[in-house]
This record gives C-alpha cells, structure tokens and sequence, in this order.
C-alpha cells in the first residue's frame, strides 16, 4: 500500500511538471520572462524530467530490492514457528461435568440449529468436543471459530460466529473446543422407505494466528446425526451421534 502511494505521487508531481511547461508555452510566457524564441529552455525541462524519471527508476529498484528481502526474512521467521494443528471429535458426555454445559468453570457454548434448545424436549442434545492438537513449531492462538451448518445435501441452514478468546494451543499440546448443539428431533424421524439417516453436517473453520500474528484458517468436515438401531425391523434404540470426516490443510490469510 504505501509503495502505490509514493508511485501516485511520483506521477501526480511528474504530470503536474509536464502540464506546468506546457502552460508556460501556451500562455507565451517570453512576455514575463525573456526566453530565447529558439526553445533552447525546452532542453532544461527534457534534462529535468530524464533526471525526475531516473531518479523514480532507482527509488523503485531499491525499494524492490528492500521490499523483498524484507519479505524473505518476513517468511523464513514465519516458517521457524510455524504451528501445525490436526483435529479428531470425541461425542461423550464424560467429556463435560453436566447437561448444563460446564466444566471446571468453563461456560460451553450452545450452539442452536433451527431454534432447538436446552430447554425444549421437542430437541435433541450433543456433546461435541472437537480436539485440538499443535504439532507444528510454534504456538498457536485460536481466535475464533465459525459454524457452517447445512443438510444431507449440504443446503445451507444457518452460520454460527463464535470468538474464542484466544485460547492458546502450545507445541505439543492439545486443547477441547466443546460445544453443546441442540436441534428439533422432528428431523430425525426415521425414513422407512430410504432407510436413510437425516444428518446435519457441520463445517467447522478455525481462525488462528501463530505469536508473529500470521494469520490463518482450517476447515474441519463434521457432522450430527442420531442414529438408529433396528432389530428384526423393530427400533429398539437411538442414539445422538456425531463424526469427523477430514479437515483441509492450512491457508495462510492476509493480515
């Protein structure tokens, strides 16, 4: 950005010269000035603006030349703590203290699909604990954490926009993220003809940033479901259930 701003500038002033020994032609200038009738000045402003254009040729190549070595340094620091984050999900509710969604002082968040929640038994509750490990070079900080959440087709339903404050995943280390989702038991009436599963998939991006404050993101492939076990056509039980498909690698985002 501030290279765009000095070569705008260097081309307003370089413009605004032209325009000014044009206007001192036009207007017949040798009535204030005694110039010569042969032009001879004409060859002042042809040095002047070869020295402007030279001196603009090499302001650019230092700056190139600083700029990218500037740049190299920049990456080869980034690459020397660069974290390196893989994910699994456990669903057991061994995971939290409580329905209530808390553990060892720690406020879960609900996330709410299609407006089920805690509170309504017309919905059904997962506990869904998204492990988070670093096995990169550095440290990571999570920064936040966004909910795509869609159908069996992957028709989007709703987006969820959750800040994480910072929750810092070390070398060698793993964190939880646990979340409590709630979503109407209604869409898991189980489909006798398809013998097909409703589920919600859950794409999941983590936004972090290494202690540089590089910034990146990763999205993780999820989802819920209840599944159902039948015997001799019988539904004998159900259960919520949920699954980590694959996550992308890494992108690096602009600051």
């Amino acid at each position: 950005m501030k290279l765009k701003r000095n070569i705008l500038l260097l081309i307003v002033a370089f413009i605004v010269i032209v325009l000014f020994f044009v206007l001192l032609d036009l207007f017949d200038i040798r009535k204030i000035i005694p110039l010569t009738t042969s032009y001879d000045w004409l060859g002042f402003m042809g040095a002047f603006l070869g020295s402007m254009i030279g001196g603009l040729i090499t302001y650019l190549g230092v700056y190139l030349t600083l700029k990218y070595q500037e740049n190299a340094d920049n990456e080869k620091n980034r690459l020397s703590i660069i974290p390196i984050l893989e994910y699994k999900l456990s669903y057991d509710k061994s995971d939290f203290d409580n329905s209530q969604g808390q553990l060892a002082g720690e406020v879960i968040s609900h996330i709410n699909i299609e407006n089920a929640n805690c509170d309504d038994k017309k919905s059904l509750e997962w506990h869904f604990d998204l492990k988070v490990s670093n096995i990169g070079l550095g440290h990571a900080q999570i920064t936040n954490v966004k909910f795509i959440i869609g159908d069996n087709q992957k028709n989007f339903i709703q987006e969820e926009n959750l800040g994480y404050s910072y929750k810092l995943v070390k070398m060698n280390d793993t964190q939880d993220l646990r979340f409590l989702f709630y979503a109407p038991k209604s869409r898991f009436k189980y489909n006798h003809i398809s013998g097909k599963e409703f589920i919600y998939t859950i794409d999941i991006i983590i936004y972090y940033q290494d202690l540089l404050g590089n910034k990146y993101q990763q999205k993780v492939y999820c989802c819920i479901t209840q599944s159902t076990l039948k015997i001799d056509k019988k539904i004998v039980n159900k259960w919520c259930t949920a699954d980590l498909f694959y996550y992308d690698n890494f992108l690096k985002i602009d600051n």
